[in-house]
């Protein structure tokens, strides 16, 4: 029986086919509502320029990057716009593992090569889901492998949003269900002067959804409605959502939260926040701008292959659209 070859598995029509077909991944709630479908587009160049921005982005960011081939120029001083920095995954498929499919019919291989491109389909969408969790801050701080087992640290500064501290604590002996409304409107202040208080969402830290949660449950609500779910309590005006999420930080070996567990991120969710997905380096996939490439190449030591999964995606916040409060005790 002769050895299995990829290459066939892989022509245009079928890898098209294939991405198509793959099951959505898990997002974090940052993806799935600061950065919906509808602020996410292909953009059909490999660096973005500071006039492709939305209107709402005012500076031009800082760009540290974190290898030989993404370096600046020593005699160029301004920064004019962002190369983003590619998500470049792979998997080993060794011989022995071409071996036992041999026995499998072409349907059986398609479902698993499919089951290959979910994998790395979930890793990247995980990593999309981190980097828009870290623009919650008004900045990107991602690592960039330089080498295997060595990194750096990718970092996009787009400003620092505004922030202040509860005037009374939610965990403060003396607070009630005010202290909360009275935070979300000093932020929904906040927000109004750019225009973005129309549709205000509150992550908060695990702590200070505690509190939150304790104090709308002890509140006397007969002239106003108080809704509380398991992750979320919605007030008129306001919907404020737990968000324990965490990414992982390969430099330094560990778990980042998103938002502190002390702290609530506003977010004024019609602002224009920009999620696009820019052309990719590789000749294979066309140049295209797409959120998911799944390729395959032949392993360079001659043995098995390698599956690649590739995407370019660059969240873009809007800091006048963010406001932070503390509102607990650390």
């Amino acid at each position: 029986m002769p050895p299995v070859t990829l290459d066939k598995y892989f022509t245009a029509s079928l890898t098209i086919a294939r991405l198509q077909r793959l099951r959505p991944s898990p997002k974090t709630p940052v993806l799935d509502l600061v950065y919906p479908q509808a602020k996410q587009d292909t953009y059909p160049k490999s660096r973005i320029p500071v006039a492709d921005l939305p209107s709402m982005v005012t500076n031009a960011p800082v760009v540290a990057r974190g290898s030989a081939s993404y370096a600046v120029s020593p005699d160029k001083t301004k920064v004019d716009g962002y190369e983003p920095l590619p998500i470049e995954l792979e998997t080993t498929i060794s011989d022995a593992a071409l071996n036992d499919l041999r026995n499998l019919t072409d349907e059986n291989i398609q479902a698993w090569l499919d089951l290959q491109g979910k994998k790395l389909k979930d890793m990247v969408v995980a990593t999309v889901g981190a980097l828009t969790l870290q623009s919650l801050s008004g900045k990107l701080t991602h690592s960039v492998q330089l080498s295997p087992g060595v990194f750096d640290t990718y970092s996009v500064d787009f400003g620092t949003p505004a922030s202040f501290n509860a005037e009374v604590l939610f965990d403060a002996g003396a607070a009630d269900i005010t202290a909360v409304i009275d935070t979300g409107n000093r932020a929904a202040d906040e927000l109004a002067k750019s225009g973005f208080d129309n549709n205000v969402i509150g992550f908060c830290g695990v702590k200070a959804f505690r509190y939150l949660v304790k104090l709308a449950t002890m509140a006397n609500t007969k002239n106003f409605q108080i809704t509380v779910t398991e992750n979320s309590v919605v007030f008129p005006g306001f919907t404020f959502r737990r968000l324990g999420s965490t990414y992982y930080d390969h430099k330094t070996k560990q778990n980042v939260k998103g938002v502190a567990d002390n702290k609530i991120v506003f977010v004024g969710n019609d602002a224009p926040f920009w999620l696009p997905y820019c052309s990719l380096d590789n000749a294979e996939a066309g140049f295209q701008p797409l959120p998911f490439w799944f390729g395959q190449k032949r392993n360079p030591n001659g043995k098995g292959y390698i599956l690649t999964g590739e995407s370019k995606p660059f969240p873009v916040p809007i800091v006048k659209a963010l406001v932070w409060a503390t509102v607990t005790a650390a």
